[in-house]
């Protein structure tokens, strides 16, 4: 039941897709025949686009969602609208919605500019002698004439088609407004004024506008949330969700599951002990503060990655799913940064979320003394351990012969994720086929 001062509840929304896109037809068909108590099962084949939504609109509020590209925000804004169905959880609207996202979608090029702008306003429910003004009113806004507008749309420049669809838009009468992206169309002159346009409407109705685009939400709305991944941060005013998401977004080190900091309301990045490249930062919790780099000095530097043969990895930055039982095979190239003696390492598999110690094994050869500059190749394979699901990041430290661990020289490999199998927990997980040879540089 949606509260009286609200006209929008998103409450506890997922929406789940294949990851397979050849799967798209028959999940399409599964959703229209099949209840949801049968679909989107959390499975290896499967990936969350949202998770655990929750917002609240209330009557007359400008509320905005700010988020990076393939963040969920078109997914947000569909199911906001109710163009697309969530997976899970329940949208109650008290009120027309109106949703602003491509706004020439379904256009035929050979069909006339009326007979475009027709259809897009019936599917909108506009119809008789409301929609003869607002084709009237559009035409005239756009300073097109009726026998123009009689011929076939793909004549016309995409600006000029694009400023009529989204002016045809902005004459439908609504209640709920729900913005996806667009803030204006059209060029020079024209784009200003459709700018102009669209914050007036927003003006006039409750407004959820979904955008990566800074300064527009900063005119439009009071308070903004963070859509990272499918999630949900917030909400907070809209110029502290701007600052926290430019620092979000400048940053490539923070945790799996845990992004902010539920006491400074800060970015909370992932500790050194954590799932990280082997760089080391300081940070100060000061509203104001930048990150600065410390000096490091790690023992070695990955300069390649191959995993399962596939050389398209790249050091700590792709992730990839595995069941439990299967193996990964990893090799890799490193640097040797300064001349050192090592005599073995250890191999870690560290969970995502908490950054601690799911398992290790240690490795012991021959005291090798390495010359700075030099390649050596490291390579070695193992079976993904039963678990209760998640991710998790695999480590190499190499040992000096003084027997001592650095975080410096700890090398993050990867990041792999597993489907839901018995909760077991290792101590020690087997490697095979373990090298650490020179290899010969020209």
């Amino acid at each position: 039941m949606i509260n009286k001062n609200a006209v929008l509840r998103l409450e506890n929304i997922s929406r789940i897709f294949p990851r397979n896109i050849t799967d798209i037809q028959s999940s399409i068909l599964k959703e229209m025949l099949l209840p949801r108590s049968y679909i989107g099962g959390n499975t290896l084949n499967t990936f969350h686009a949202l998770k655990n939504i929750n917002i609240t609109l209330r009557q007359n509020q400008k509320l905005g969602v700010i988020g990076s590209h393939q963040s969920g925000k078109t997914i947000l804004a569909n199911i906001a609208s109710g163009l697309l169905h969530p997976s899970a959880g329940t949208v109650d609207a008290n009120g027309s919605r109106l949703l602003l996202s491509r706004p020439t979608a379904g256009f035929k090029p050979t069909l006339t500019v009326l007979e475009n702008l027709s259809f897009r306003a019936y599917l909108l429910g506009v119809h008789n002698t409301k929609l003869d003004g607002i084709l009237e009113s559009t035409l005239s806004q756009c300073k097109m004439s009726l026998s123009a507008a009689q011929q076939p749309i793909g004549n016309f420049s995409p600006y000029l088609i694009k400023q009529l669809a989204f002016t045809l838009l902005l004459s439908i009468e609504t209640d709920i407004l729900i913005i996806d992206e667009i803030t204006s169309a059209g060029s020079g002159e024209a784009r200003q004024t459709t700018r102009l346009q669209l914050q007036d409407k927003i003006e006039k109705c409750s407004s959820l506008i979904i955008s990566n685009d800074a300064s527009f939400l900063k005119e439009t709305t009071t308070q903004c949330f963070i859509l990272y991944a499918g999630e949900l941060i917030g909400p907070y005013e809209t110029l502290d969700a701007i600052v926290k998401f430019n620092q979000f977004q400048q940053s490539q080190y923070y945790s799996l599951d845990k992004r902010f900091s539920s006491t400074d309301g800060l970015l909370s990045y992932i500790n050194e002990d954590d799932l990280v490249d082997a760089q080391e930062f300081t940070y100060d919790s000061t509203p104001s503060a930048k990150r600065k780099k410390a000096t490091v000095s790690p023992m070695f530097i990955v300069t390649s990655l191959k995993v399962d043969s596939d050389d398209n990895y790249s050091h700590s930055k792709y992730s990839l799913l595995k069941r439990a039982g299967e193996f990964i095979e990893i090799a890799m190239e490193l640097r040797a940064s300064d001349q050192v003696s090592v005599k073995g390492g250890k191999i870690e598999i560290i969970e995502g979320g908490t950054g601690s110690i799911f398992a290790q094994t240690n490795i012991e050869w021959p005291i090798k003394t390495i010359n700075s500059g030099e390649h050596y190749q490291l390579r070695f394979s193992f079976k993904v351990p039963e678990n209760q699901g998640g991710f998790f990041g695999v480590a190499f430290s190499p040992c000096d012969v003084s027997q001592t661990f650095t975080k410096e020289s700890r090398l993050k490999i990867l990041i792999f994720g597993t489907g839901n199998a018995k909760n077991k927990v290792y101590n020690e997980i087997p490697i095979f086929n373990f090298e650490f040879n020179k290899c010969l540089k020209i």
